[in-house]
């Protein structure tokens, strides 16, 4: 073989290793993992005939409500009224007039056998609404409790817990989910100051404690929401790819085509995503505590990917634009679950105050531990959705507190010294539960 013979050979040879490495680059560039495996995340929507289902009057009512609040002075005679700060009676009589209409198809649609949103993935109602809605009906429940109607008052107080029930377990966005929760809260807390004021005797406070019952220690709401988000932005990467693959008129090029498939892999991003999502759907079934290494991990796989998308252009990597949205998902972290032990708390929380009212009717003194209540009073007690054990009560302080999320028990202490958020605490004294309610009972409707 002579010499300029073997060198075209060994330049041929290079260049297809050349050329095999850059097919191998090119190869790993493009190619994505296969389709996640996701079945356990699709969102099994329950089947309600359209007949029960509230949704449609309900969304109706909140689509009423919606402007009543839009004046100054009707949102901060409202604010007022409810925070106890002072009482606006022509502009109260003109919200909940406004609202007429909005209460009864309120009632009508709580009065069908269920609820359940739309698709997430084929529409998104504003929930702006509902909140107002929910504070429309606590305002309605403070007037007539007002005038003397104390069971009327209650009874409303206990459609607001019935309509965020519905709202948290519709199996709608997270953002409805949420929304549920605070319209629920404006209902349990208008209900801890009712019963505390109201002239009821034993046996009434427990049988409303008991139609709390099924408000309480919900997982299932959270869980569903996880899985209607993993939907939604499983859809929102398809529509990504669609207009990735179709930037110009006319049908997608190959090169179109192979150039979308660099800059979003869209089962690898699917697949993250489906985790992210499992660790929610986790947590939802899951006291604080319990759940705090996987929302740790969360946490720091959201720094990793933040300083991931910004050390280096999107355009210089594959999936690019996958990392970017794998980056946004991960910084919301798991939001439902501080959300979710709180709305727990509350209810359990307010449960228990009604059933230590109880039992200071019947037995003329205040119970010395919370097992005193079972059975008699309440069927358990229920525990802290913070730390997974019982709630606290303290008989010195007349509280009712969990240790909230910072899982220190401060023994009922609100406050540290410097003012900083301890325990979570609920107040026996009427006086001090309508600063509960002041505190904690109002909320935004933005």
């Amino acid at each position: 073989m002579t010499r300029n013979r073997k060198i075209v050979l060994g330049s041929v040879a290079a260049l297809l290793l050349l050329l095999g490495g850059a097919a191998t680059v090119i190869w790993l560039a493009l190619r994505d993992d296969l389709p996640p495996d996701d079945a356990d995340l699709v969102l099994a929507r329950e089947d309600i005939p359209e007949a029960e289902n509230g949704f449609p009057l309900l969304d109706e009512a909140q689509r009423l409500a919606a402007p009543s609040l839009h004046s100054k002075t009707a949102y901060d005679a409202v604010y007022d009224a409810i925070a106890g700060r002072a009482w606006n009676a022509p502009a109260i009589e003109s919200v909940l007039a406004a609202n007429t209409k909005a209460f009864a198809l309120r009632d009508e649609g709580l009065a069908r056998g269920g609820f359940r949103w739309p698709d997430p993935g084929s529409r998104h109602t504003a929930t702006a609404g509902y909140l107002v809605l929910g504070k429309c009906s606590s305002l309605r429940s403070l007037e007539l409790f007002r005038r003397g109607r104390e069971k009327e008052a209650i009874e409303e107080a206990l459609k607001t817990i019935d309509l965020g029930c519905r709202l948290e377990n519709g199996q709608g966005h997270f953002v409805d989910y949420l929304a549920g929760l605070a319209v629920k809260g404006f209902g349990l807390h208008r209900l801890q100051q009712l019963v505390a004021d109201a002239k009821l005797d034993s046996a009434e406070l427990r049988e409303y404690g008991q139609r709390l019952l099924p408000c309480g220690a919900s997982s299932q709401g959270a869980a569903n929401a996880a899985r209607a988000e993993y939907q939604i932005r499983c859809s929102s990467i398809d529509d990504v790819l669609a207009q990735l693959t179709h930037r110009k008129s006319g049908p997608p090029s190959i090169g179109a085509s192979l150039m979308s498939g660099y800059e979003l892999k869209v089962n690898r991003t699917k697949g993250v995503l489906a985790g992210v999502c499992r660790a929610q759907v986790a947590s939802a079934g899951q006291a604080y505590a319990e759940s705090a290494p996987e929302r740790a991990r969360l946490a720091k796989e959201a720094e990793m990917s933040e300083a991931d998308v910004r050390s280096i252009p999107s355009w210089l990597r594959p999936n690019g634009i996958g990392r970017f949205i794998l980056a946004e998902a991960l910084s919301v972290g798991d939001p439902g679950a501080k959300a979710k032990c709180e709305a727990n708390v509350h209810v359990s929380a307010i449960r228990l105050q009604i059933s230590i009212l109880a039992f200071k009717k019947a037995k003329g003194k205040w119970p010395d531990r919370l097992d005193d209540l079972v059975p008699e009073f309440i069927e358990a007690v229920p525990s802290d959705d913070f730390d997974g054990k019982p709630i606290r009560w303290s008989k010195e302080k007349r509280v009712v507190y969990s240790v909230g999320p910072d899982l220190a028990d401060d023994g009922g202490d609100e406050t540290d010294a410097k003012g900083g958020p301890r325990d979570i605490v609920y107040h026996l004294d009427p006086k001090d539960a309508k600063k509960d309610i002041a505190e904690r009972g109002v909320g935004s409707t933005e």
